[in-house]
């Protein structure tokens, strides 16, 4: 029998004990100053990027001229987005030799660049990957321009990329305040932090009403992947899922995490992510975050 059926029936049970738990918050501290979307030098210094990210001084480096450089093609060139969320950045990429690097990304003006390492590529000479940009919540409204491209192992550097984000300021949410977008639709939520679930850890849940919740496991400070857990589970040995994933529960359906990534700030978190139903095959996308200071 296959293992996964058996979890997911143990994890929805769990989702539906949260109100039991207990739940222990620290106060936050002082509020930091706005930053204008339109002063690049402080915006390249504050934007959240994933794990292992080295900020560096001065410009990446340029494009190779060497025929085996790889390309890349836009999917995406505006992003519309607020302040305190994390979106997710599609690139979609060609002519990979020797499998992906990183990727070398810089706000437009700004005096310092990202280096992203990242793993990938296999064999494979084209693809996508997904790279998540957090928006501190002291942003301000209106845009700012991130210039990217991809390396591969051989340090060969693709063409350069531009996307715009436009950043709409909404007020931070208040200690214990949450919020979702489910496909399109914005309402308000409750954000519960440190649910315990015994040997099965501890998670954060953002609550939108009775019958729907989001719960976030295995979270850790800065910038998280939020894996597929059907293929976390097939690829588990012992069944116990140390990485980062998601569930969604609206009152009738179980859905768990495919793709997407998460964001945690002392115990403020927001999260961009698609889910696919357990038992059926439809996927939703989710924005939320909340704030259990």
């Amino acid at each position: 029998m296959k293992i996964l059926p058996i979890r997911l029936f143990k994890y929805a049970l769990l989702g539906g004990l949260f109100l039991y738990s207990t739940i222990s918050c620290n106060k936050g501290g002082d509020t930091p100053p706005l930053i204008d979307p339109s002063d690049a030098v402080n915006v390249g210094k504050a934007l959240i990027l994933p794990d292992g990210t080295e900020t560096k001084e001065g410009t990446p480096p340029a494009p190779s001229t060497n025929t085996q450089a790889p390309k890349v093609t836009p999917v995406v060139t505006e992003q519309p987005t607020n302040n305190g969320s994390t979106e997710t950045v599609p690139i979609r990429y060609s002519n990979l030799n020797n499998g992906i690097g990183g990727v070398y990304a810089q706000v437009e003006g700004a005096t310092n660049y990202y280096n992203i390492p990242l793993s990938g590529g296999g064999n494979s000479t084209s693809g996508t990957i997904n790279v998540p940009i957090g928006i501190p919540e002291n942003f301000g409204s209106g845009t700012f321009v991130l210039v990217y491209c991809i390396y591969d192992r051989s340090g060969r550097v693709s063409n350069i990329l531009r996307i715009r984000f436009t950043i709409t300021r909404t007020e931070p949410l208040k200690s214990g305040e949450g919020r979702a977008t489910v496909n399109g639709r914005t309402v308000k939520a409750t954000a519960v932090c440190d649910l315990d679930f015994g040997p099965y850890g501890r998670g954060y849940g953002i609550q939108i009403n009775d019958n729907q919740i989001i719960i976030f496991y295995n979270m850790r400070q800065g910038n998280v992947q939020l894996g597929d857990l059907e293929a976390l589970i097939d690829n588990s040995i012992t069944g116990d899922i140390t990485a980062p994933f998601a569930w969604y529960f609206d009152g009738s359906s179980i859905y768990w995490s495919v793709s997407g990534s998460a964001t945690v700030s002392g115990k403020k978190i927001s999260s961009s992510a698609t889910f696919r139903e357990a038992f059926g095959s439809r996927t939703i996308s989710i924005t939320a975050s909340g704030n259990c200071q």
